[in-house]
């Protein structure tokens, strides 16, 4: 027999690596990382580098092992001749991962000392790297090959040959830990995975990382050619310490337009620099104070602290599309001169253009720059979007991290010493506020620092909000608007200042007509003016846009229709024209014009109206509605020189009220409380009525405002949203991993991982939902004309289904997709899209259209499975109930 050496194990098989080669490999980019990007996870705690360059690099020590090394036939052959047993190949193979936890497990506990809970965190938080908790078995690996305890002694030994390697390679030899304070805790070591996990991904990356001939190559030279790779690669892909500032950046600095920072925002200057121990602000003012720019000074306060980047995580897509310029913009001053890019994350795709926003700093050894359209497209893989340094996004894609689908701690070491900043959180319900505060409390532990935005939070919302974090509200604010600063030790401090300007809001009350309320606004119009009529549905906006087609010709002036239901291209346009007429610029604005438009627009867009109508919403939305009228200084038409809303009365013919599909969008509860306390009301005063009106409305005592017809119908609606609500928070408990406080349990947790919530070949039951409600499918619509697809109804520009798309088809089809929600569960639209919904296969090869549909129509009809879907470039996509027995639409 040859003597026994660990050159002849492989750690891939196509194309060929070398096991040593590998750990040394992800050990170059765990230092690379710890000395760069990351370097404030050991800024405090030196001892770290060496124990993760050893966990990051032994992280496949389980592949030397008989159960991995025999997996591949020709190259068992080699293994096998060079005296290693691999017994026959049976059903009982153990993991690699599984196997790494034990072998480094048994390392830290004989070799440092470590306590054996503490020392099995460690262990797996290397083992889980591909993506799932390793469960230790209660049998050793081997077994499945039929090996017995006696038969591993050659395993055990190439196992202990390298992990002396690698730190004989890399020249970090670990010592006895004297100091157990210095091992990390358990909630940290879920952060530290997704670091082991991100090294992992970039050292298996070929292009940089290839099989070569290493014949006569030493461990410790090789490992020098690996880091310089390393920290090539990271540059490459975007990652880079950042140069430090000399001095902090100034408000006017970063944001130049702004004269004089208005009083919310002076404050956020002055606790920033008096409080530099603040981790958490929660920011409740009225619209328009600059709360976005507030958050951003936080932000760039706290960049040497959070040294990760920042994330801006927002409730909807078209709110993340927003913000996104809003981030370059604030970049550019943050750091001139430097090339650093953001990315814009959420369900849908990402377009080729928008990569050519970023420009990334490394060059190639040609010294030319890195294409950035090819380096951050590594950032759109699945999970691996949080990674980058900044970003904007959907809520959604941090929650993720709290729910145990694949991967999900890669989520949170993305956000792990970052700045994160909650827009519109007043938006979400029950069940997604408590996803938030699980993320919130594993924020904290992970050195996060956070910064959420509002109008104004019921007071049961800012409490949940704070105990997640670790601070607790010593009494009720009693003044509006207000700061609420939580120290890392948390310390609650409450800052209280005033508006930068007050207004009334007149209010009236019409009945839900569309011709009799368009014609009152027409009337009121007369001079000019700029309007907005806001729906709870998509029907309904589409209903009323109908009817102001038939009502107003184009000498009136532009009438617009904003909601979800339109193609990404579709929206994206009306998105900018609705911002070109009515935001904050007057070069564009119409002398009258009129936007017909969903929920979207009362969430981080910044625009104003003279005159709002609204369906009745509660009471915090309505306030939040009202925000978009005269938010701007301008010069007003005559008659509407003073802001008025207009609310939609339900019918009040029977007790109680009929809110129509509104009831079914909202609380009936807290739609019938809204509605008792406004109905009296002549005008609101903004701000000082806020914190009164929502008060009244959440209040967690008996609701006295009542009219006495109602109350009966309410209390039964009180007592069906409190058992929902327990409901919910009990669904997200039951969903989420276990609290960062808890974090112990998580190590030993058996949950079965959830699946993506956007795989459609997933159970609902078993996926990691950040919402509740139906499933929604992302949609590429095309045209179909004799059998051919078309991106244009007239036929003008084909596209094959049977060559892949390049970036300009790519940018098309990004512009053709749509999403389809679920209205119920079992929606038969859905289940036809799904059914009847596949790409042509060369289209799935390119990873952007992992999970997606494709619905084809015909002179705007598409019709899968008997389902009738109409699509219209004015209204967008409608649902048809199709013909008894046909599919006539």
């Amino acid at each position: 027999m040859r003597e026994l050496s660990y050159v002849t194990l492989w750690a891939k098989s196509t194309p060929y690596h070398t096991l040593w080669c590998h750990l040394l490999d992800v050990a170059a980019v765990v230092e690379s990382l710890l000395k760069g990007p990351r370097s404030f996870l050991v800024d405090e705690n030196p001892a770290l580098l060496p124990l993760l360059v050893l966990l990051g690099g032994g992280h496949d020590i389980g592949k030397a092992s008989p159960d991995f090394q025999g997996m591949n036939g020709e190259l068992a052959a080699a293994v096998a001749e060079n005296g290693f047993p691999l017994g026959e190949r049976g059903p009982g193979r153990v993991h690699h991962g599984i196997i790494s936890a034990i072998i480094l497990k048994k390392h830290l506990h004989q070799i440092l000392k470590w306590p054996v809970n503490q020392a099995a965190q460690a262990a797996k938080a290397s083992g889980i790297h591909h993506g799932q908790l390793v469960i230790e078995p209660t049998f050793g690996y081997g077994w499945g090959m039929g090996l017995l305890p006696h038969d591993l002694g050659l395993w055990t030994k190439a196992q202990d040959e390298l992990l002396e390697m690698l730190q004989g390679a890399t020249g970090h030899v670990l010592a006895e830990w004297s100091d157990e304070a210095q091992i990390p805790d358990a909630a940290q070591w879920v952060g530290l995975a997704g670091l082991i996990s991100f090294a992992d991904w970039i050292g298996s990356n070929q292009k940089y990382f290839p099989f070569q001939d290493v014949a006569g190559t030493s461990p410790g030279e090789y490992y020098k050619e690996a880091l310089k790779t390393a920290t090539k690669a990271l540059g490459e892909l975007g990652f880079r310490s950042l140069p430090p500032h000399n001095t902090r950046p100034t408000f006017q600095g970063l944001f130049p337009a702004i004269s004089k920072p208005r009083p919310l925002q002076e404050e956020i200057i002055s606790l920033l620099t008096k409080k530099p121990e603040t981790h958490l602000l929660i920011v409740e003012a009225p619209m328009g104070e600059g709360k976005t720019e507030a958050a951003f000074f936080a932000a760039a306060h706290w960049e040497k602290a959070c040294s990760g980047g920042c994330y801006v995580a927002l409730p909807t897509q078209a709110t993340s599309n927003a913000m996104y310029g809003r981030m370059i913009e604030w970049m550019s001053r943050l750091h001139p001169g430097e090339a650093h890019g953001a990315m814009l994350l959420h369900g849908g795709l990402v377009k080729p253009e928008d990569f050519e926003r970023v420009r990334v700093s490394a060059v190639n050894e040609d010294e030319r720059e890195v294409s950035s359209a090819r380096v951050y497209s590594w950032f759109l893989q699945a999970k691996r979007g949080l990674l980058a340094p900044y970003a904007v996004g959907t809520i959604d894609q941090a929650l993720l991290g709290v729910l145990p689908n694949k991967h999900h701690f890669i989520r949170l070491h993305g956000l792990q010493g970052k700045t994160v900043i909650f827009d519109e959180v007043h938006a979400y319900d029950v069940y997604t506020g408590s996803l938030l505060e699980g993320l919130l409390g594993w924020l904290r532990v992970l050195g996060a620092r956070v910064v959420i935005l509002s109008a104004t939070l019921p007071p049961s919302k800012r409490r949940g909000l704070l105990e997640a974090f670790g601070g607790e509200e010593n009494s009720a604010p009693d003044t509006y608007p207000r700061i609420t600063a939580v120290s890392e030790k948390g310390i609650v401090e409450q800052v209280f200042f005033p508006a930068s300007a007050a207004k009334k809001v007149s209010l009236a009350w019409m009945e839900s007509n569309p011709h009799e309320v368009l014609s009152h606004l027409s009337s009121m119009m007369k001079d000019g003016g700029c309007a907005a009529v806001i729906l709870n549905t998509v029907g309904e906006a589409q209903e009323w846009f109908h009817h102001a087609n038939d009502m107003f010709n184009a000498d009136w002036g532009p009438v617009l229709l904003l909601h979800s239901r339109f193609t990404a291209g579709e929206r994206e346009e009306r998105e900018s024209k609705v911002m070109k007429f009515f935001g904050k610029g007057a070069d564009h604005r119409p002398h009258r014009a009129l936007l017909i438009s969903t929920q979207v627009v009362e969430q981080s867009l910044d625009v104003d109206f003279d005159l709002m109508v609204t369906a009745l919403a509660p009471v915090d939305l309505v306030l939040q509605r009202s925000g978009r009228l005269h938010r701007h200084d301008r010069q007003r038409p005559a008659g509407l020189e003073h802001p008025g809303l207009i609310i939609l009365a339900p019918n009040v013919c029977g007790e109680p009220p009929d809110y129509g599909n509104s009831a079914r969008v909202y609380e009936m509860a807290i739609l019938m409380r809204t509605h008792a306390v406004l109905q009296t009301r002549e005008q609101i005063q903004l701000p000082e009525d806020f914190d009164p009106l929502i008060n009244a409305v959440y209040t967690d005592g008996d609701f006295a405002e009542l009219p006495d017809g109602w109350r009966i119908s309410h209390d039964e609606a009180a007592k069906r949203m409190e058992k929902g609500a327990q409901s919910h928070r009990q669904t997200a408990e039951g969903a989420s991993i276990p609290k960062a406080l808890q974090a112990a349990s998580y190590w030993r947790s058996s949950k079965a991982a959830l699946n993506d919530p956007e795989d459609p070949g997933a159970h609902r039951d078993t996926r990691a939902l950040t919402r509740l409600g139906g499933i929604s499918l992302r949609v590429i619509c095309l045209h179909e004309i004799n059998g051919r697809l078309y991106f244009d109804r007239e036929g003008a520009h084909e596209i094959s289904e049977t060559y892949p798309p390049d970036s300009e088809i790519i940018s098309l089809l990004y512009n053709s997709t749509a999403t389809f929600s679920e209205r119920f569960p079992g929606d038969p639209l859905i289940s036809a899209i799904q059914k009847e919904g596949a790409l042509p296969p060369v289209w799935k090869e390119t990873d952007r259209f992992q999970w997606m549909y494709l619905l084809r129509f015909s002179e705007d009809i598409a019709q899968p499975d008997g389902q009738v879907v109409k699509w219209s470039s004015k209204t967008g996509f409608e649902r048809i109930k199709p013909l008894k027995g046909g599919t006539d639409a």
